[in-house]
């Protein structure tokens, strides 16, 4: 049924710094403002990403040109700067959203990301809701002062009726009309500085997060971060500093630092303690917990190693439901990249967990690989991973390389291992080709996956094919 051949595109057409124009996108695009409290579409990379960039604020438009069916708008957005340090932008957008309806098909359950419709069910979600948005920022950026105000409403054509009769869903999205509105302020005071953002939801529900930052020399960084989300607080399009990255019923303070010791040594540590005052997953009533983290790392010429070691505290449901009790993860990372002055590159990673939530469970992975770079036209890199953990609890991750446009962070658990290759060749300026190949086997299973995702074998293999044409 697909006439368009292909499952997805992505198109658009971008214009910048023309004049007072500052950006014209029409086609598919992505928006960020602020701390993300009203809207973020952009990648959050984490707690440790959070200290290196030291929490900055980021208003802007770009193009959306990746193999996500979610989280970006279609239509048009611009920027406009109407006096020296003062920008307006607007944006609008119509698109269809794949979504679960309820049993009555006149409401939506959930809806759909994963991007797959490869059944007649999933292939029935396809674009099955229309979503209606139009949103503005006005930012002020003048020497040491950083103002902006934000504000989104987004209309869909059916209501948003998730089963709030789970306690953990109770004040998830919900009805036909949103709108989040946001103010966000700064000011950088010599080696200090300071940025936050306060935001509201159509329910006048309140969501604020403040960060300051001191920089006494250029080799120590210290960041603090405070956040309140109110449980009652929920944005379509929010995204902002969290322990799952959803604003929402969390509130918490970190304190981070980065201290460059040398010119090769460095150390990096953060602290996190953070409060659920709702229920979430598997947690039926209020909890808290800490995330800590230390990392130290050696850099030359030729070679640079690191050291990682993280322990985390979360309270969730006892097996008997009556009570919390602690789940405790550790995680441990050595890490070695030689680099040999050639075109070749190699990295060996190894890394373990460990977890308790009244069961200890283990998990250990080695990784090597190979990249290779000759500075003209062709690079790839080969790497293989061996996996071994004793459950899903004690999953473990390693990044992977992967094709432009393409993050890809995968999780690996049971016993098993991976092989993969990631190559790029640049044919002339305008034409890039490029492939990613991976095959995975276990040895623990005979099966993988369930129901429609089920591989009736213990191994799969991958593909991925690009070209990158530049007119």
């Amino acid at each position: 049924k697909n006439k368009w051949g292909y499952d997805h595109y992505s198109y658009y057409a971008m214009l910048r710094n023309i004049g007072s124009l500052k950006t014209l996108a029409l086609g598919c695009y992505k928006v960020s403002f602020g701390m993300g409290l009203v809207v973020n579409s952009t990648i959050s990379f984490g707690k440790l990403s959070a200290l290196t960039s030291l929490g900055r604020t980021s208003n802007n438009i770009r193009v959306h040109a990746s193999q996500s069916e979610y989280n970006y708008f279609n239509g048009l957005a611009s920027t406009v700067e109407i006096a020296k340090g003062l920008q307006v932008s607007a944006f609008i957008s119509n698109r269809n959203l794949d979504a679960t309806l309820n049993k009555d098909s006149m409401s939506i359950s959930s809806f759909v990301t994963s991007g797959y419709h490869r059944t007649f069910t999933e292939y029935s979600k396809k674009g099955n809701t229309n979503e209606k948005t139009i949103g503005g920022n006005i930012g002020f950026h003048h020497r040491n002062i950083v103002l902006g105000a934000t504000i989104i409403s987004s209309h869909l054509d059916k209501p948003l009726r998730p089963d709030t009769g789970t306690i953990y869903r109770r004040y998830y999205p919900n009805g036909q009309n949103f709108m989040n509105l946001g103010a966000y302020y700064g000011f950088d005071l010599g080696k200090w500085s300071f940025r936050g953002e306060l935001a509201t939801n159509q329910n006048s529900a309140l969501a604020l997060v403040n960060k300051m930052s001191f920089m006494p020399n250029g080799n120590l960084k210290i960041m603090a971060l405070q956040r309140f989300y109110s449980y009652k607080y929920s944005s379509l399009y929010a995204n902002s500093f969290s322990e799952n990255g959803n604003p929402q019923n969390e509130s918490g303070v970190y304190l981070g630092a980065e201290w460059r010791i040398s010119s090769k040594w460095s150390v990096m540590a953060y602290t996190d303690w953070f409060y659920f005052p709702w229920a979430k997953y598997q947690v039926s009533q209020s909890s808290y917990g800490t995330d800590n983290l230390v990392q130290a790392s050696f850099s030359s010429d030729n070679i640079s190693f690191s050291a990682r070691y993280r322990i985390k505290v979360k309270e969730k449901d006892s097996d008997e439901k009556q009570s919390l009790k602690k789940n405790i993860q550790q995680r441990m990372r050595l890490a070695c990249k030689i680099n040999t002055h050639t075109a070749f590159s190699f990295k060996t990673q190894l890394d373990g967990t460990i977890t308790d939530s009244g069961k200890q469970e283990y998990g250990v992975m080695f990784t090597q690989s190979v990249n290779y770079d000759n500075r003209k036209g062709l690079k790839f890199g080969i790497s293989g991973n061996y996996f071994n953990s004793t459950s899903y609890d004690s999953r473990l991750y390693a990044y992977e390389k992967n094709l432009r446009y393409v993050y890809s962070f995968p999780s690996y658990y049971g016993k098993g291992m991976r092989l993969s290759l990631c190559a790029e060749l640049k044919v002339c300026d305008r034409l890039q080709i490029g492939l990613k190949g991976g095959h995975t086997k276990y040895f623990d299973r005979d099966e993988i996956g369930s129901s429609y995702q089920l591989i009736s074998q213990s191994s799969y293999t991958d593909l991925d094919l690009q070209a990158i044409l530049k007119l």
